[in-house]
């Protein structure tokens, strides 16, 4: 999973990968203060200014989601002219104005002359996740495991839409905001067009 602020951790080209398992919170410091019975971590300098605290469940539910769906992907190869994997994306703090090309652009240093095409989520993954009187047990449970990875792409997150960067080696971003419309998140995968 890759998780950004404002831009990616490492770039389009060369995205580093990050073992979900590895991710941890940050420590709780001695300035932050931990109420059991309303599930809430609230900062005391927060506190003084009247913001209000936040909800753990919100501080991890991007994170969460992005694990499913990386679970769901887990063992799918996109079929282009080459394979590739699906990659978990977060854009922390991102989707409060909603995802839009230039977004796109700016979130994945994509130079203002790189193609960027929006692609609907069904159609993308139209050849994938119809099932076919032809197809073998192994083809069938393939297809259900795609059938399953746009059920959780629609219940977990806004908008989802594909935006494919670039030509030849086309960088495809199946991603929409989370519910609480705070983060960008979803899954990436290459396509190759020649």
């Amino acid at each position: 999973m890759k998780i950004s602020g404002e831009k990616f951790v490492s770039g389009i080209d060369q995205p580093k990968v990050v073992n979900t398992d590895q991710v941890k919170s940050e420590p709780v410091s001695k300035n932050e203060v931990f109420n059991n019975d309303q599930l809430k971590v609230e900062n005391k300098a927060d506190k003084k200014i009247g913001r209000k605290p936040e909800l753990l469940s919100d501080h991890f539910a991007s994170e969460e989601i992005v694990k499913n769906l990386e679970k769901a992907s887990e063992g799918l190869l996109f079929m282009s002219e080459s394979d590739y994997p699906f990659t978990g994306q977060l854009f922390k703090g991102q989707g409060s104005n909603g995802i839009s090309d230039q977004k796109m652009r700016e979130l994945t240093d994509a130079p203002e002359d790189t193609k960027i095409e929006t692609v609907d989520l069904d159609c993308f993954f139209e050849h994938v996740a119809n099932e076919q009187e032809w197809h073998s047990p192994e083809q069938k449970e393939e297809v259900a495991k795609y059938q399953n990875l746009i059920k959780l792409l629609k219940e977990n997150l806004k908008d989802v839409k594909v935006y494919r960067i670039g030509e030849v080696e086309i960088k495809a971003f199946i991603i929409g905001t989370t519910k609480d419309g705070k983060d960008i998140a979803g899954l990436s995968t290459i396509q190759i067009e020649t």
